[in-house]
Formats: structure tokens, C-alpha cells, sequence
């Protein structure tokens, strides 16, 4: 019945037939159009409600996703193949395509219907290949399908990865229960709701998940290894002081420990005197944090800490609180350094040296930033975008992609400054539609030994040293992330 069904659709959805009926029937049409007047005299019969019909009869029956196909097991047989119906009409599977060759077709006839929307079907497709085995296709393994009542042959690439993942709720950290108990050197002095950590070298090799409603405390002589992917997140705040001549260390011996998060804390984190080195971001399965340390809603204020050689697209995010940021380094970023979301805060007399993109990163902000010195940057040094404000005072740039970036109704302020040996110093731009262009008003800021001064488009302002200058790029985004400078930020 759905062979029918869909062709009776598919003759109904051309313009010729409906054109043929209404003509066909125009002489009665006619008729009882004049027994409407009669009481209606105001009725127009209007043709195009068909026609509006058709097409939605089109769309529905000619969708342009009709599947999803994900690549769950491989096997020395073959592969396992989820299928997804991305619709509602019944999709026929007519075999696995590598670079336009035949490898397989399903051991039995395999139809996808709508009961396969949300959750598809597991198919076999036995290949003897080893090369397509070995590399899991190269991403160049393709499903060719029709539906019921088509002709017409379509092509969906498979994805390298599953899709549902029955564990995940199970296995994810975030909904795992509080385990403070499990770490023997932990101490919780319920009373004061205090969790202390113990002097001494230890090892992490599981997540650490700490409950709210309590103060996590730490001094020097401490020092915590994290490996296996292990992670530390918290609830409550964290005070890890150590000292200058023997700091907190966090690392990760193993190269795979995944750093740690501090999420909806009720009272300020004071960290000072801690290195913090090698760490990755928490993550699992596509779900992943950006950085290395994160506190999130999670006021701080941080001294004398080092960010060394850590392996995350930030070093530490902060997001939608306050903070403060004083006599700190951050060293042999991966990408940025420091990132902001939507934080109120400070940075002051730290150092910013060998960043593989951004040294200061925010979107959406007000910050502060004084005495800062910012050396080997591959991409921006200072970066404000998405309604951000900047006021910058003695900061020293040597050797960026680019000195200061403002873009989408930002505003960089900044005075007693120098950017100098870096490609571009300057540029303020709109890169999103929703937003304006970037403002940046430098005095006193000395500019040396620069590829290009400035970068501006029509939408924004620049004034350096009292002096405004015109636009000299229509689309400066076109020039920068990558292209002339910077970075790619895909």
C-alpha cells in the first residue's frame, strides 16, 4: 500500500496534472463558482492553493536528508552500520560504496521506515578489503539508497563513529555520584564542611567528583598526578595555597589527565602558588569542557599560578562570574590562553609567553588589564568580541600575529602601551552580522617594527594618538583568522 500511496503522491505533486483536472473541470467549475456569487458575491477560487499543496507534497516526498548512516564496529568481516531514517517515507538500501566501487550490499533486504527516525537498524556489510578495513574507510565509504517508489539513486556519506551510545547516562561524570569517600587522602571534617587534601604525591586515576557545600582545601607540599583520563570536578569552592618555594602542583605524568572544572560554587576560589601543567580538558564521548581549568558561574581570584605546556583549546576558561588574575604565567599554550565568557574581572603584572592563538580572549566582558607583558603569540594578543569592553594600561606585545583585535560592538581602551616586531598591531571589525563594528582608541601606544599598523573596516573606529583614521579594508574578517593573519579559527 505505500508503493501507491507514494505514487498517487508523486502524480498529484506535478503542475501538469493538476492544470489537466482544472481544465478539465473549468466548465463545471464555472457553474458553481456563479451559484457562490449568488450569496457570496465577494468568493475568488484561487488556483494557487493547489499549487501551494503540490509543492509542500514535493518537499515532503523529495526530502534532501533522507538518512544518517554511522559506522559502529569493525570487524575482520566487515562493518557494522547504523542506519537512521530521516524521515518518514520508506528508504531501500541497495549497498556500501567505496570511492564510487561496489563493497557490499546488505545480507537481507533492508528497508528503513519511519519506526527507524529515532533509533536505526544495525546492518552487516561483509567486506574482505583489508585496506578499507584497516582505515575504517578513509571517510570515503558511502550508502547508497532509494525510496520505495523512486527511481532515482542517492549517495550519504557514513560517519566514522556511532550514534547512540546506551552507556553514556551511565558513564557520564557529570551525573556520577559525589565519591569524595573513595580517596583515601582526602579528609572531610564535616563540622567545619571542610574536604582537606593530605600532604604528599598522589596519584588520581578516576574522576574525583566533589559535592557543594563545602570548602576544598589544599596547601603546599602537595601535589596530584592525574592519569587514565581522571578529572577533577567540584561543586564547592576551591582554597589551594601553597608557597613560593614549594607550589601546588597539578599534572599529568601520562600526558591523558583531563584537568578540572569548579561549576556553580556558592563562595569565592582562591588559588595561589600552583602549577598547573600538562593537562588536557575534561571531556567524554562528544561532550568536552575547552579548558584546562574552568570555573563556571565560580568566582576566583588567582596569584602567582602557573598555566605550563597545557594541552586544551584554553588554558583556563572562565565563564559568567567574576575573577581576578595577578602575578601569573601562562607558558606554552596549545591554543589560547585566557578565555572569557560573559566575566567582570581583572588581570594584572602577568606574563603571556608562547601561545599557540589567543593570549587574552573574551566575548562578551568588561575586564581590566595592567602590566602585562605578551611575547610569541600566534594569533591575537588581545582579542575582545561580542559586546566586550577592554581598558588596557602598560602592556607590552612582541612577536604576535596580531597586537589587539576588537570586533562586534567591542571596545578596546587602551594607553602607555607597545606592540612591536608582530604582523598586524591593530584591527577593529564586524565579523557578525548581529553586531556592530569594533572600537579601539590607543593613546600613548607606540608602534614598531609592524607589517601592517592597522586593519580597519567601515563600520568600526580607530583613533591612535588623537588621530582618527579612515577604513583601509571593506572586510577586514577576510584578511585575518588565517588567511593574511592570524589563525583559522575553524
Amino acid at each position: 500500500y505505500a508503493n501507491i500511496y507514494l505514487a498517487v503522491l508523486r502524480k498529484f505533486s506535478k503542475r501538469e496534472y493538476i492544470d489537466r483536472v482544472l481544465n478539465d473541470l473549468d466548465d463545471q467549475l464555472e457553474k458553481k463558482i456563479k451559484i457562490i456569487h449568488s450569496n457570496y458575491p465577494s468568493f475568488i477560487f484561487d488556483r494557487s492553493s493547489y499549487y501551494c499543496n503540490q509543492d509542500l507534497i514535493k518537499y515532503k516526498i523529495n526530502p534532501t536528508i533522507a538518512l544518517t548512516a554511522y559506522l559502529t564496529e569493525t570487524t575482520p568481516q566487515g562493518f557494522r552500520i547504523e542506519l537512521v531514517n530521516m524521515q518518514r517515507i520508506p528508504v531501500e538500501i541497495l549497498g556500501i560504496y567505496y570511492e564510487d566501487t561496489l563493497v557490499a550490499i546488505p545480507k537481507e533486504k533492508t528497508f528503513l521506515t519511519k519506526k527507524h527516525i529515532y533509533r536505526g537498524t544495525m546492518t552487516w556489510f561483509q567486506i574482505t578489503d583489508k585496506k578499507i578495513l584497516n582505515n575504517k574507510g578513509n571517510n570515503k565509504l558511502k550508502i547508497h539508497y532509494k525510496f520505495l517508489d523512486a527511481e532515482n539513486i542517492g549517495e550519504k556519506d557514513v560517519l566514522p563513529y556511532g550514534h547512540i551510545d546506551d552507556n553514556f547516562a551511565e558513564n557520564d561524570f557529570i551525573r556520577k555520584p559525589f565519591n569524595v569517600s573513595a580517596f583515601p587522602f582526602l579528609i572531610v571534617n564535616e563540622d567545619l564542611k571542610t574536604i582537606a587534601f593530605q600532604e604528599g604525591n598522589w596519584e588520581i586515576t578516576n574522576d574525583l567528583i566533589i559535592p557543594p557545600g563545602y570548602t576544598v582545601m589544599a596547601a603546599e607540599g602537595l601535589s596530584l598526578n592525574l592519569k587514565q583520563q581522571a578529572k577533577i570536578l567540584s561543586y564547592s569552592p576551591l582554597r589551594f595555597k601553597g608557597s613560593q618555594s614549594n607550589p601546588i602542583k597539578v599534572y599529568s605524568s601520562d600526558s591523558t589527565g583531563q584537568g578540572l572544572a569548579i561549576l556553580n560554587a556558592k563562595n569565592d576560589s582562591i588559588l595561589s602558588y600552583i602549577v598547573f601543567r600538562n593537562l588536557s580538558h575534561p571531556a567524554q564521548g562528544s561532550w568536552a569542557l575547552t579548558g584546562a581549568v574552568t570555573f563556571y558561574e565560580s568566582s576566583v581570584q588567582i596569584q602567582n599560578v602557573r598555566f605550563v605546556k597545557n594541552r586544551s583549546e584554553d588554558s583556563l576558561n572562565i565563564i559568567r562570574t567574576k575573577f581576578s588574575i595577578r602575578n601569573s604565567v601562562f607558558e606554552s599554550s596549545q591554543s589560547d590562553a585566557f578565555d572569557g565568557d560573559f566575566v567582570e574581572g581583572e588581570i594584572t603584572n602577568s606574563y603571556f609567553t608562547n601561545i599557540g592563538n589567543d593570549a587574552v580572549d573574551v566575548s562578551g566582558s568588561q575586564i581590566t588589564l595592567e602590566s602585562l607583558r605578551i611575547f610569541k603569540v600566534g594569533d591575537k594578543a588581545l582579542s575582545a568580541g561580542e559586546k566586550s569592553f577592554i581598558k588596557a594600561t602598560n602592556i607590552k606585545i612582541n612577536n604576535a600575529e596580531i597586537g589587539i583585535a576588537s570586533k562586534d560592538s567591542s571596545t578596546i581602551i587602551i594607553n602607555n602601551s607597545k606592540i612591536e616586531k608582530s604582523k598586524l598591531g591593530l584591527s577593529a571589525f564586524q565579523k557578525k552580522s548581529e553586531f556592530g563594528g569594533g572600537t579601539i582608541t590607543a593613546d600613548q601606544v607606540h608602534l614598531k617594527s609592524l607589517q601592517i599598523n592597522y586593519l580597519l573596516d567601515k563600520e568600526s573606529i580607530l583613533t591612535i594618538n588623537g588621530t582618527a583614521f579612515a577604513p583601509n579594508q571593506m572586510d577586514v574578517k577576510n584578511k585575518i583568522y588565517g588567511i593574511n593573519y592570524g589563525k583559522s579559527s575553524k
